[in-house]
C-alpha cells in the first residue's frame, strides 16, 4: 500500500467522489444497464454470424 501512497495525485480521490455524488445512482445504474445490454446483445450478434 506504501506504493500506492506515494504515486496517488493529491485530491483525485475526493474529485471523483464527488463527481459520483453529484450524478443520481439511478442515471448510473441506467447507463450501466444499458452499456451491458449493448455488449450482449452484440455478442449475440456476432454468434449468429459465426454459426
Amino acid at each position: 500500500m506504501d506504493l500506492l501512497d506515494s504515486y496517488q495525485v493529491p485530491g483525485w480521490l475526493d474529485m471523483l467522489l464527488s463527481l459520483f455524488a453529484a450524478v443520481p445512482a439511478g442515471l448510473l445504474l441506467a447507463a450501466l444497464m444499458g452499456l451491458a445490454s449493448f455488449g450482449i446483445f452484440s455478442l449475440v450478434r456476432l454468434f449468429k454470424t459465426l454459426v
